[in-house]
């Protein structure tokens, strides 16, 4: 049995409240076993999480070369599995995360520099927008492949904007019109859930936050920005929502917001644009995607988020395999197989460029240009290793401003422990 199996037995009881603490001790007492990887024979193998969401297109754009292992973990759940698989000897080859649980792997220590990855093919790295990579930089090395960009978004039920006197070709972009367009959605026969603005992690705090002159990480990284009248403003906002009853609370947030919408009892979700597709497949209506909307008096910004592979590997050979098979995610035609099956940001700007590529796909679907356009930052996690237990400490105190306690004291209260964690880890 896998170390990370036991542990999530563990959590799944309640017996640890989280798991970051032990990791640590595990990481520290086996690090000499980190780099051992899946062994020298075999295929590579690749972890990666949200299976329902794009485990059939990673599937096919990685082939045959390599062994692909698919769960539908949570990319925070996903990265602490392998961290605690590498403390064993366990570790898989090649790991699937986001930017913002990418830099724990590269805290602890786990990450392989890919610098010399995209660098030997010059030609390839040519094509990519070196915007989107520079965001991935860590101390200036990059430490990952990307595969998608995936920007924040509306997502909203056309049928139920139509049904309310709402004209869904003209979607809200502020807070304060997305707050009357769900009041109206809320009014309708059923009682549906009008909006939804908060998220099942910081991410789409981050982008409010932004929009409003803050940012969740101080410029020095040795402090967190929560506790500020903009981390207050932010809070305040999905509480109102919630006392109007506009927003309900879900605790359970990813499954239950993404049944809400799939059954026609919720108006509008800001998500993540590559939740798009699957949410449009499953509602099987008039689904439309716009920017996501913004904070009164903040400036059109939002978030977005990296999916790509950290090289846990050590080993030369293997770390040439691993390299050969993700380079070819960021091809042209990967590129624009991925954009059209995700509605993200096209990494690939020849791709992106090219009126019988991503053209065809943006003739069809014009809010995904408009989408990917957005003003944005990137998600960026609390470092030094600290980040999967302040999204623990970001949960509990979301679900506590949508239950009415006033946004003050909840940025208060979590500024000052994300404060704590940092602390912590120095």
């Amino acid at each position: 049995m896998h170390l990370s199996s036991a542990i999530h037995r563990l959590r799944a009881s309640r017996t640890v409240r989280s798991v970051p603490a032990l990791v640590t001790a595990v990481l520290v007492t086996a690090a000499v076993l980190a780099g051992c990887g899946a062994g020298d024979g075999g295929p590579i193998v690749v972890v990666s999480g949200q299976q329902s969401q794009n485990g059939a297109l990673l599937g096919r754009q990685l082939g045959a070369s390599v062994e692909l292992r698919l769960s539908n973990d949570t990319d925070v759940a996903t990265s602490q599995k392998v961290m605690l698989d590498a403390a064993s000897g366990q570790a898989p080859d090649v790991v699937r995360v986001t930017n913002a649980t990418y830099r724990t792997l590269v805290d602890r220590g786990l990450a392989q520099p890919t610098d010399a990855c995209l660098g030997s093919r010059p030609d390839l790295a040519a094509q990519l927008d070196p915007r989107l990579v520079d965001d991935l930089r860590v101390d200036g090395r990059l430490m990952m492949i990307p595969w998608y960009v995936t920007p924040n978004a509306l997502v909203y039920n056309a049928a139920l904007f139509r049904a309310a006197g709402l004209d869904p070709d003209r979607p809200p972009t502020t807070f304060g019109e997305a707050a009357a367009a769900g009041q109206a959605i809320a009014a309708l026969p059923g009682r549906p859930a009008g909006l939804v603005s908060y998220f099942g992690n910081d991410y789409n705090f981050q982008g409010y936050v932004a929009s409003l002159g803050g940012s969740v990480l101080g410029p020095d990284g040795t402090r967190a920005g929560i506790a500020s009248p903009v981390g207050a403003a932010v809070f305040d906002s999905f509480r109102a929502a919630a006392a109007r009853g506009i927003s309900p609370v879900y605790p359970n947030f990813f499954t239950q917001t993404n049944d809400a919408f799939a059954s026609g009892g919720l108006g509008m979700l800001v998500t993540s644009a590559s939740s798009y597709p699957a949410l449009s497949a499953r509602l099987g209506a008039d689904v439309r995607m716009a920017p996501a909307p913004y904070p009164d008096g903040g400036r059109a910004v939002t978030v977005s988020s990296t999916n790509g592979f950290v090289i846990l590997t050590r080993d030369p050979e293997r770390q040439a395999r691993a390299c050969q098979a993700l380079l070819g995610l960021v091809t042209q035609p990967a590129v624009t197989e991925t954009v059209a099956a995700t509605a993200t940001i096209p990494l690939n700007a020849v791709a992106r460029d090219d009126p019988q590529s991503l053209g065809r796909v943006y003739a069809a679907h014009p809010d995904w240009r408009e989408v990917a356009a957005q003003p944005r930052i990137p998600w960026t996690p609390l470092p030094r290793g600290v980040n999967a237990e302040y999204q623990d400490l970001y949960l509990d105190a979301q679900v506590q401003a949508l239950r009415g306690r006033p946004g003050a004291e909840v940025a208060n209260e979590l500024g000052g422990r994300a404060d704590a964690l940092l602390r912590g880890a120095r």
